[in-house]
């Protein structure tokens, strides 16, 4: 059985319910990404520092991209 028929099997839902879980889910993802871009455009401005901003925010994620995509595969 894979996880997230495990976790489906736990909660008692449906593949449907699954489906409108995740979409409802992803959705709240966008909307709170939109609105945190929003913020950093208001504080930061468009510019040098929200650039340098955006670059220290993506190295870490970078790196921790590699390190979790080498431990999972």
């Amino acid at each position: 059985m894979r996880y997230n028929e495990f976790v489906a099997s736990r909660l008692n839902l449906s593949k449907k319910q699954s489906v409108v879980a995740l979409s409802v889910s992803t959705m709240w993802s966008k909307v709170f990404g939109f609105l945190r871009e929003m913020l950093t455009a208001f504080y930061f401005g468009a510019g040098v520092v929200k650039d340098a901003f955006n670059v220290s925010q993506a190295i870490p994620e970078r790196i921790h991209g590699v390190f979790l995509g080498a431990i999972n595969n």
